[in-house]
Order: C-alpha cells, then structure tokens, then sequence
C-alpha cells in the first residue's frame, strides 16, 4: 500500500511539472486534453513539442484515432490477414505497443466475469470452436469499439444502453443473452 501511494505521489508530482512547464511553452496544448497522464497525451508531446511544429503536422496525423478500427489497429488488436499462393491465415499484429496490447487483453479478461453480454459473447466464440485467447481476441475488438465511442461521445459506459442497442439491431447475441 505504502509502494502504491509513492507512485501515485510522484506521478502527482511529474503531471503537475509537465503542467507548469507547458504553461510557459506550449499553452495550448493543455485545452487541447483534459487528461494529461496518457499514453497519448505523451505521444502526442512526443511527436510535436511546439505549437509550431503541431500547426505544420498534417490534420490526418494529429487525428490518429479517426475511427476505432484505426485504435483496434494501433492497440494491436485487429487482426492481420495474410496470403501467399493458395493459403491464407490471420494473426495478430507484431508491430504495435505490446503494453497496451496487454493491458487491453487482460482488461477484456476481467470484463468476462463482471460483463453479461461479454460473458455471453466469449462463450458464443467458444463454442465455434476458437480458443481462450482467440475468443478474448475477439471480445477486445468488441470492447475497443464501444471505449472508442464512449470516448467520442464523451460519456461513461452503460451497459444496459448497450444491450438496448443491441436489442435494436437484432444482434443474435440477444437471442444468445435471452436462452
């Protein structure tokens, strides 16, 4: 516990000096995110640490996640299709940040147990036959595209609201839920 409250002392610490420090050189920046301890925030200091290098960056660029296939491909969760003759396969993909790639699959893990219609949807995805990891595979890439639009809209996840819509859609999930 003692470990867990100095690391959250000093990642206090570290965002309120990069804070100040963007007061004075890059202002705008700071409207720009509301949060400033992600991994996005950071790369996007990363890549332009000067409003003038973020005013020549292309609008495409600086809008990276456009779409949540574009996050499911960053994040390493959309799968890669590759062919060579006759033969084709899917894997993941090998060049993306590993930590979060990580951090999504476990999290997806965990939604198994408190989640109805992800538990639903992983036991549907064994039961065609795929594995643990394929199946939780396939349940982040579910995940990341409702997170994607939550974070788009800027409202919190509901899950009653998502199985609402889900209800709406006919998604065979809900006759799945329903049995």
């Amino acid at each position: 516990m003692e470990h867990r409250r100095t690391l959250v002392a000093d990642r206090v610490r570290t965002t309120n000096r990069l804070t100040a420090a963007l007061k004075l050189y890059f202002p705008q920046v700071l409207d720009w995110f509301e949060d400033k301890a992600t991994i996005v925030f950071c790369e996007f200091l990363e890549k332009w640490p000067t409003l003038q290098s973020a005013k020549r960056a292309r609008k495409a660029t600086l809008e990276r996640f456009v779409s949540a296939d574009a996050l499911c491909c960053y994040a390493g969760i959309a799968p890669v299709a590759e062919r060579s003759g006759n033969k084709s396969w899917m894997h993941w993909r090998y060049s993306c940040p590993k930590f979060l790639r990580q951090s999504f699959i476990e999290w997806t893990n965990q939604t198994v147990r408190f989640s109805f219609w992800a538990r639903a949807f992983y036991q549907t995805q064994r039961e065609k036959g795929k594995t643990p990891q394929m199946a939780i595979r396939a349940l982040a890439f579910k995940w990341i595209r409702i997170l994607w639009r939550c974070w788009q809209d800027r409202k919190p996840y509901d899950e009653a609201k998502y199985l609402m819509v889900l209800k709406e859609k006919g998604s065979p999930l809900v006759k799945e839920l329903a049995s």
